[in-house]
């Protein structure tokens, strides 16, 4: 799933916000780190993209998973 240059092996910069757009529209279920692999973003921009995409309700905390840390996992929200 990781985009990568290549020249070197290493994660290429992928935009956060339609990559993520892209996977909740499929009910995947994400976590920043997994994000952070797939798009080489910085991990405090992609926490900031994703407590954004909550205020907007497209996005909630899995209720069956972790509220906080890395491990917490988001999930389209419901009836979107």
């Amino acid at each position: 799933m990781t985009a990568q240059t290549p020249d070197s092996g290493t994660p290429a910069k992928v935009d956060p916000l339609p990559w993520v757009e892209a996977q909740i529209a499929n009910n995947a279920v994400l976590t920043e780190p997994e994000i952070v692999e797939a798009t080489g973003a910085d991990p405090g921009d992609v926490d900031s993209l994703m407590r954004f995409l909550n205020l907007l309700g497209h996005i909630v905390k899995d209720p069956e998973g972790p509220v906080r840390g890395p491990g917490v996992r988001w999930i389209r929200k419901p009836g979107t």
